[in-house]
């Protein structure tokens, strides 16, 4: 980096040499067609270009050339891993955003069951409700049923009270009126 001093100096004096030179006498191209001033700009450019060129002197050249090419590869080395922080980053942005929508996903799925469970519960306990009262209904049907059969085998066998017989009258009465199979029949006559 030394030597990178010593060149600009040199360069200074170079240019300001030229410069002197070339404004002595571009006074004299300029009445010439101007080209002189060409000239004076292509004799810079030569020697920039040259002195860009130059090797610095001794060890230093060798040691600035190792630093630019380890300094070329951490620039390179920083880029890449910028590159792979901003599409980690963006992976992540992703991720993150994918797992928001799973859990309102869940969210929604775990409020459905739970109202689901409540519906069965509910089902549950309706249909237990409905179950005991077919239970009971059977049980009322089958004493009505043994009711009737023994008032039946009374009447077969010519027991039947009177009570009873009105009833059982008032109840096919009941029954064919029900129906709608016409008026309903007399009483027959009791004994």
């Amino acid at each position: 980096m030394e030597g990178d001093g010593g060149h600009g100096d040199g360069d200074g004096g170079h240019g300001g040499g030229d410069g002197t030179q070339g404004g002595g006498t571009q006074g004299d191209d300029t009445r010439d067609g101007g080209d002189g001033t060409c000239g004076l700009l292509e004799r810079l450019s030569v020697t920039v270009t040259a002195l860009r060129g130059q090797e610095r002197p001794g060890d230093n050249a060798e040691q600035w050339r190792a630093v630019e090419v380890a300094r070329t590869q951490e620039k390179e080395k920083v880029s890449g891993l910028e590159r792979t922080l901003g599409t980690l980053r963006a992976r992540a942005g992703q991720l993150a955003s994918a797992c928001r929508d799973k859990d309102a996903t869940m969210k929604k799925l775990l409020m459905e069951t739970e109202k689901l469970s409540a519906e069965v519960l509910g089902l549950r306990g309706q249909n237990a409700r409905l179950q005991l009262q077919l239970e009971v209904q059977e049980k009322n049907h089958r004493d009505i049923v043994a009711v009737y059969r023994t008032h039946l085998l009374h009447a077969a066998q010519g027991f039947m009270d009177e009570g009873v017989h009105a009833m059982l009258l008032r109840i096919l009465r009941t029954g064919e009126w029900g129906a709608g199979s016409g008026p309903l029949p007399s009483p027959p006559p009791s004994h």
